[in-house]
This record gives C-alpha cells, sequence and structure tokens, in this order.
C-alpha cells in the first residue's frame, strides 16, 4: 500500500537522520566507538520499521497467519438488520445475494431485505429488493436454468421467486396461503434437477415439519407433500410416554410431540430421488420421494438442532453437518454412524457450513460467537486458520463459487466479510476432480 510504504519510508529516513555521524567527539577512537554504536542502533531502527511495515501487509496473529480480510459489503440502509442467508450465482459467479432479517431488538415491523452485491463493486449493491410484507428472508437459492431467477423462502412460510433483472420489490412469482403453501419458517430451499430434460424444480424444507416440492409449470405450484418429519421416540427420555402415544397422553400433545420441525436438507448429487434432512431436534434422516411414510436410514443425530447439512461436491458420497451442539460431523450415506466429528472450540454453535469448491477436504465453519473456521478433513484435530468478528455472530458462511481460496461471511451486524485465504493447502494445485474424488 502507497501509503503505508511512505510511512515506513519517513520512519527510516528519521532513524537515518537521527543516528547519523557525530563531527563534536574530541578523539579518534570516541568517534569511531560512536558511530558503531550509531550503527547498530541505526540497523536496529530500520528492523523495527521493516516490521512495522511488513505487520500492515500480512494477517494479524490472532486469524492463524491464514485470512486476511479483503473488505466489508456493508450499507448504511441495513444497520439494523441481520445477515440471515447468502447464495452465488450459478452463471455469474462474481453476483452474490444476500438475504438481511430485522434484529431481534428491533421494534418496527419492516420486511427483509435481498442485496445482490458484486466482487467487482464493493461500494454498493447491484441490486435491493425490499420484501412488501414483515416477514424476514430464512433461505434462497439461484437457479441453474434460469440464472437471473432467485427462490427465496421466507419466515412467514412464503416461497417467492425474484428476477434480479428485474427492477421492483414485486416477485415474478408467489406461493399462495390456500395452495398448500408452509406454514412456519422455510429453513431451506434448493433447485433440483429432474432429469430426462424436464428442467429444474424447487424443494423446501420448513419448521412446520414438511419437505415439498414445487414445479413451476403452471406458476409456482406445490406438486408434492414429500415427507411429514416424525419425532423418533428415545427411551431414555422422560418424554417417552407421550412420544409413543402413551395410555396417559394427551392426543393433541401426543400427535405435536410426535412432529419435527425441519431445518436442512440436501439431494443426492448422483441420485435426485434420494435426499437428506434435518431437524430441530438433530436428527438426521435418509429420506427417498418415492416414500413420503417412512425413512431409509436414521443416521447418529446431534444433542441440538441440525443448522446445516450440505454434500461434498468432489465425493458425493459424503456430506457434512452442523449444529448448535458445538460440532460439524462428517457422514457416509450409508452408514448411520459419523465418520468425522469435528468440535468447535469454546462451546461455540456452529451456525454454518461450506465446502471448498477448490480443495475436497476443506471446509469453512461459522460460529454464534463471530469465528469463521477453516478445517481440512485430512487432518482433523485443530482447524487451519480462524478469523474472528468480535461482537457478532456468524449466521451464514460460503467458499466462492469460482474455485478461488476466498470465503464470504454474514454477520449479525448486517456486514458480509470477504476473506482470502492464503496457503498452497487450500488451492486446486492442478488436481482434476477425479483425482480429488479418489483422495
Amino acid at each position: 500500500h502507497p501509503v503505508l510504504a511512505s510511512d515506513s519510508r519517513d520512519r527510516k529516513r528519521a532513524a537515518n537522520a537521527r543516528y547519523g555521524g557525530n563531527e563534536f567527539l574530541d578523539t579518534q577512537g570516541e568517534k569511531r566507538e560512536e558511530e558503531r554504536r550509531q550503527k547498530e542502533e541505526q540497523q536496529r531502527a530500520t528492523e523495527v520499521a521493516n516490521a512495522e511495515e511488513a505487520a500492515q501487509n500480512k494477517p494479524s496473529a490472532h486469524r492463524g497467519g491464514q485470512i486476511r480480510e479483503l473488505w466489508k459489503f456493508s450499507s448504511p440502509m441495513l444497520d439494523r438488520k441481520h445477515v440471515t442467508c447468502m447464495a452465488w450465482n450459478k452463471a455469474n459467479t462474481d453476483l452474490l445475494a444476500a438475504g438481511y432479517g430485522n434484529n431481534v431488538t428491533v421494534d418496527d415491523k419492516q420486511g427483509g431485505t435481498i442485496c445482490c452485491w458484486s466482487l467487482k463493486n464493493p461500494v454498493a449493491p447491484e441490486r435491493v429488493i425490499k420484501l412488501e410484507t414483515d416477514a424476514g428472508i430464512s433461505s434462497m437459492s439461484f437457479s441453474e436454468d434460469h440464472p437471473s431467477l432467485l427462490a427465496v423462502g421466507n419466515t412467514d412460510g412464503t416461497l417467492a421467486l425474484y428476477d434480479v433483472r428485474v427492477h421492483g420489490n414485486t416477485p415474478a412469482l408467489k406461493s399462495a396461503a390456500n395452495a398448500g403453501q408452509h406454514t412456519g419458517t422455510i429453513w431451506d430451499v434448493r433447485w433440483v434437477q429432474k432429469g430426462k430434460g424436464r428442467g429444474e424444480g424447487l424443494m423446501t424444507i420448513s419448521a412446520d415439519g414438511h419437505v415439498m416440492e414445487w414445479s413451476l409449470k403452471k406458476g409456482l405450484e406445490r406438486t408434492a407433500d414429500l415427507m411429514k418429519l416424525k419425532r423418533i421416540p428415545n427411551q431414555n427420555s422422560d418424554n417417552a410416554g407421550i412420544l409413543g402415544g402413551g395410555k396417559n397422553s394427551n392426543p393433541r400433545e401426543a400427535l405435536l410431540s410426535r412432529q419435527s420441525g425441519g431445518m436442512t436438507f440436501d439431494v443426492s448429487p448422483r441420485d435426485s430421488i434420494i435426499y437428506i434432512v434435518g431437524t430441530e431436534d438433530g436428527t438426521l434422516h435418509k429420506c427417498s420421494k418415492s416414500q413420503n411414510e417412512n425413512y431409509i436410514l436414521d443416521y447418529r443425530q446431534h444433542e441440538e438442532p441440525v443448522y446445516r447439512l450440505r454434500w461434498n461436491p468432489f465425493s458425493p458420497q459424503y456430506f457434512l453437518t452442523c449444529s448448535a451442539d458445538w460440532t460439524s460431523r462428517l457422514y457416509h450415506i450409508d452408514r448411520p454412524e459419523p465418520v468425522l466429528r469435528l468440535d468447535s472450540n469454546n462451546q461455540d454453535s456452529v451456525q454454518d457450513i461450506s465446502w471448498s469448491t477448490a480443495r475436497c477436504s476443506v471446509l469453512a465453519t461459522g460460529t454464534a460467537q463471530g469465528r469463521v473456521q477453516i478445517w481440512d478433513i485430512a487432518d482433523p484435530l485443530k482447524e487451519k486458520a480462524t478469523y474472528e468478528i468480535k461482537g457478532q455472530s456468524i449466521n451464514s458462511v460460503l467458499f466462492a463459487a469460482q474455485e478461488s481460496p476466498v470465503v464470504v461471511a454474514g454477520d449479525s451486524r448486517g456486514d458480509v466479510t470477504v476473506l482470502k485465504l492464503i496457503g498452497s493447502e487450500f488451492e486446486r494445485n492442478g488436481m482434476s476432480d477425479a483425482h480429488q474424488e479418489q483422495l
């Protein structure tokens, strides 16, 4: 940086001026001794100036020496909002959509906001959409077949489609309450290829315990209620009688207690019929679109709600989860027990996860105590790098879509921080996808 470099040169010139020759010494020996001492002090002063200059150009020690902040996407209009979710555009990989909701301390009834940011313009959003209702934004996803279409799930159970090329706040399509839309917050939404040239559809999961499928052929139409999530009875729980609808249980309480709120899901990259769901109870289930009554497989559950679940982009038989129980876990699709467990430090709830798009074993986690942690499952004992945003919660984290070692983190202050990972261990280094799948 020219300003930093100039400041460093000034310090060096000041050191040279201060420790220059002294012509008032009486004897030649004293003069040589003074010159030697001055030369040593001058060298030390120059080394200090160089160290200070270098410190301005590298990450500070508390960041692990591996992460550098590039800039923040922020705006005064987002001061009282927090980032809830983010999504990269599938065609223009410089374009990032971020969803915002009101902070819990805000009393006004302003609805959620969507900002489309570009990596080429960190100053102001390219596009701003303000919801026409009081609902907040809870999930979003860009279409691959129609890259300008952004699917948005809201806290009131509404699913809406926005064309980000069109200015205005009115969605292109929107679900209707009388057409069987969700009755709880839509925590996750995904575009899914139907196969055989039939294009894309949408899947959603909600706090109301339903997994739904949607079609765009005749507007935004719900085509299937894929699964009504059921709570798995825990025989060690004090509520085991209620969960099982025991003799002394209230019928309504028994019905409600058997339902489980949905939090996250992802569809298998190899078979679009298969998907995995995570619930507010911490349970994980393998499901099939051809079976809406029973789970195919129950995985070892988390102790707290599962916030995110994502397949590895290079090895489609593995998926990753994160939870409020302070852990992230790696599972194989056919094994109930986790293959690997990553423990967050300081009893820190893991809010979100994201796989690297360049390196098969690298992932990022975002925590409630404001930490972005970079892990390598090939060496899982300790995180490889950490960046901390003090006093804030990291609600959403994503690796850049263009295979660069860049991570974006959305926080409870309404900022999206753009971070660069430093080191060859975070880069592709010429490895093909096939090679990475075998690792």
